[in-house]
């Protein structure tokens, strides 16, 4: 007689977790709903001039102290209730800057690039240092670059601590060179030293070009930079030299 057994077993699936569907986080959109909906405003903006028209906008006062301190500021006494005025800002461009203080996700690249400068002047004047960032990064992807505004914008980048922004356009002023300085920006220019010698340098020497104007890199570009101090948990907010030198500070401790 052959002797048998049986074996009982259960096998269980195991499925990975996008498999869920579960739901978002429903914090950024409750956000953006309480700044639309202007539920439990203590803060009041009126925004614009005659020229620029204007427009009201409320806000929170300790979201704008957790999110956008310097912009906090204008609110003064966080008992005072009277509205406050800003004349020097168009209203879309302030409503771009307040949808990026409450959700975090700046406008689109077309809407950036077409109000870079003033998207930038605002986040300048306001603090709002991801938002700067990000419209620094939307005019090198759209490419608005050419011979006529590369001093201009090379100066602006400059003026504002553009990092990335200052990098494009000295890669284009040192390939393109010979049309650049044909130009009024690039003459007008000729008052900062500081910066004609950073372009001749870079036009003597390759190593300051980024590769897409024909140069090749032989230093981190500010977009590595930023990366790389992103993953040390640091502050990406700077020039060039600002982040290299926080770079190097992190490294040799």
């Amino acid at each position: 007689m052959v002797a048998s057994s049986i074996i009982d077993a259960i096998i269980q699936f195991t499925y990975k977790e996008d498999h869920y569907h579960l739901p978002e986080n429903p914090f950024v959109q409750n956000m953006l709903k309480l700044l639309e909906s202007e539920d439990d405003v203590d803060v009041s903006f009126v925004v614009g001039n005659e020229q620029l028209g204007c427009k009201r906008f409320g806000a929170h006062r300790l979201i704008l102290r957790s999110n956008a301190p310097i912009l906090s500021n204008f609110c003064g006494d966080s008992e005072n209730t009277a509205d406050i005025f800003i004349k020097d800002t168009k209203p879309h461009v302030f409503g771009y800057i307040l949808r990026f203080v409450y959700r975090g996700s700046p406008p689109t690249d077309a809407n950036m690039i077409k109000a870079g400068r003033e998207i930038i002047d605002a986040c300048d004047l306001y603090g709002v240092v991801g938002l700067k960032m990000a419209a620094g990064g939307a005019l090198v992807r759209g490419c608005i670059i050419d011979i006529e505004n590369a001093a201009d914008l090379f100066q602006y980048a400059d003026a504002k601590t553009c990092p990335l922004l200052k990098e494009y356009t000295l890669s284009y002023i040192a390939a393109r060179m010979r049309d650049v300085i044909k130009t009024e920006s690039y003459r007008n220019m000729k008052q900062c030293p500081r910066l004609m010698e950073e372009i001749m340098l870079a036009v003597q020497s390759t190593s300051n070009l980024d590769g897409r104007f024909g140069g090749t890199t032989s230093m981190l570009s500010v977009d590595k930079l930023r990366e790389n101090l992103k993953k040390l948990g640091l502050d990406m907010d700077g020039s060039r030299e600002v982040l290299t030198h926080r770079l190097n500070d992190s490294n040799s401790t």
